[in-house]
C-alpha cells in the first residue's frame, strides 16, 4: 500500500466505473496530531454521500454505490476544520459486485369489505433503487412502500418489480387480494314489472276451480 497524503482542504479524486459494483472502498488514518473527532468526506460527482471519522490506526472505509452506474467521478476530501492535521489516504478499491434485487412484499389486510384500504409493505433484498406496483386494478405506484384501496369486489393479482445496478426481478402474487361483497351488495333486488302481478280480474282470466264428487255424482259447478 503506497498511501496519497492529503493535507488540510486537499482531497483526493478519480473517476471510476460504477457499473455492477455495490461499493468502493479506501484506506485512511490520521496523524494523531490533535485531539476531538475529524473526518473524511466521500463525494460522487460533487454531492456528498457520505462521512467517516478518522482514526489514528490504517482503516478501511466502505461507501455503497448500488444506485449508481457508469463512470463518475468520486472525491475524498480531508476535514475542512483540521488545517494543522494531515491525513493519509490510499487509492480507491473496488468492491463486491452488485447483485440483482429480489422483489418480495406483504400486504395487510388481504381480506376484507369494500372499500379496502390495503398497506403494501416492500421486504425485497440486495438493495433496490427503484420500485413498480401493480395492483390488479389499473393502479399503479413507485414509491418503496404503499397504500392502495379496492372500491370493487373480486380477487386482484399484485406484482412488485424492484430494480438495482444489477439488474431487474419481479414478485407476482396471484389472487391476493380478495374484496368480498359488503351489505350494500348483497342487498341488491330485482324487481319485477309494475302491474305485472296485480290481482286485477280483467288481467286475470277466470279459472273454474275443483269440485270432488262422491263416486256415482256428476259435476254441479
Amino acid at each position: 500500500m503506497n498511501p496519497l497524503v492529503v493535507y488540510n482542504v486537499s482531497s483526493i479524486s478519480q473517476y471510476i466505473d460504477l457499473i455492477n459494483v455495490a461499493n468502493i472502498s479506501f484506506w485512511g488514518r490520521d496523524d494523531g496530531s490533535l485531539t476531538g473527532s475529524q473526518y473524511f468526506y466521500t463525494s460522487i460527482d460533487g454531492n456528498l454521500v457520505q462521512n467517516d471519522t478518522c482514526t489514528h490506526n490504517w482503516t478501511q472505509y466502505s461507501i455503497p454505490t448500488t444506485k449508481y452506474t457508469g463512470v463518475h467521478l468520486v472525491r475524498v476530501t480531508f476535514d475542512y476544520n483540521s488545517v494543522a492535521m494531515s491525513a493519509y489516504v490510499d487509492d480507491f478499491l473496488a468492491g463486491s459486485p452488485a447483485v440483482t434485487s429480489v422483489a418480495s412484499f406483504t400486504g395487510t389486510p388481504t381480506t376484507g369489505t369494500a372499500p379496502l384500504a390495503v398497506t403494501f409493505t416492500d421486504t425485497s433484498s440486495n438493495t433496490p433503487t427503484a420500485w413498480a406496483w401493480d395492483f390488479g386494478d389499473g393502479s399503479t405506484a413507485t414509491t418503496q412502500n404503499a397504500t392502495h384501496t379496492y372500491t370493487a369486489f373480486g380477487t386482484y393479482t399484485v406484482n412488485l418489480t424492484v430494480t438495482n445496478a444489477a439488474g431487474t426481478n419481479s414478485l407476482i402474487r396471484d389472487r391476493y387480494i380478495s374484496v368480498l361483497e359488503g351489505p350494500a351488495d348483497r342487498a341488491r333486488i330485482i324487481l319485477p314489472a309494475a302491474g305485472l302481478y296485480q290481482n286485477n280480474a280483467t288481467q286475470l282470466p277466470a279459472v273454474r276451480c275443483c269440485q270432488w264428487n262422491a263416486p256415482g255424482q256428476t259435476d254441479q259447478g
